[in-house]
């Protein structure tokens, strides 16, 4: 699976994007894919400070809430959460 596969499946979700540490042989497909499903690309920084957008996510507007977006929602909030204990 690719990066831009796993991206789309949080469309209901959240904006996506995708980082790289550098740009793929199909540079040009993979642009045009992730424009398509709305997939932003960000090409990380040598030295691992920060990363330049290539193509901005487009943005998430809701339709409804649902179950699985509150879930979601939750799921994200506890790892961000855990990943700030671990860290802070």
């Amino acid at each position: 699976m690719t990066a831009l596969t796993h991206a789309t499946k949080f469309a209901p979700y959240c904006r996506r994007s995708i980082l790289l540490s550098s740009m793929p042989a199909d540079e040009d497909m993979l642009l045009l894919e992730a424009r398509f499903y709305g997939v932003g690309v960000a090409l990380g920084r040598n030295g691992g400070d920060g990363f330049d957008w290539i193509l901005e996510p487009a943005p998430f507007v809701p339709e409804r809430f649902t179950g699985a977006s509150w879930r979601f929602a939750e799921s994200f909030l506890e790892a961000w959460q855990s990943v700030q204990e671990t860290t802070g």
